[in-house]
């Protein structure tokens, strides 16, 4: 069954299986934030640049070309997505709140200079 990332934070609240293939975690991800992007209405700073931001940050991660700032950068940008004033940047958040926690090692398998 492929996963419906509008709904992992629901999934995860209720405790049900969350099972993301790590080979797939980034272009799931990406396809994920790009639909997202379409909705976008632009009136709050968190969600309309935010989103955008993680998008190139996932690249990043993709292409293992991140390093432990990036790291940091996209942990404070999800958490930021939390003051969004609309559905789009509040879902998105929750949803990629549960992708970090549950695949922060496959984030951080991806940065070059990762210090504990």
């Amino acid at each position: 069954m492929k996963t419906n990332f509008n709904t992992l934070y629901e999934n995860w609240v209720l405790g049900n299986k969350i099972e993301i293939p790590e080979n797939e975690i980034f272009s799931l991800y990406k396809n994920y934030l790009n639909e997202r992007t379409e909705e976008i209405c632009g009136k709050c700073t968190p969600c309309r640049d935010g989103i955008i931001a993680i998008k190139k940050l996932i690249v990043k991660f993709e292409n293992k070309k991140a390093n432990s700032a990036d790291l940091r950068y996209l942990k404070d940008l999800i958490n930021n997505l939390r003051a969004s004033r609309c559905a789009v940047g509040l879902d998105t958040g929750s949803n990629s709140e549960v992708i970090f926690d549950k695949y922060y090692n496959v984030f951080k398998n991806c940065v070059g200079d990762f210090n504990d």
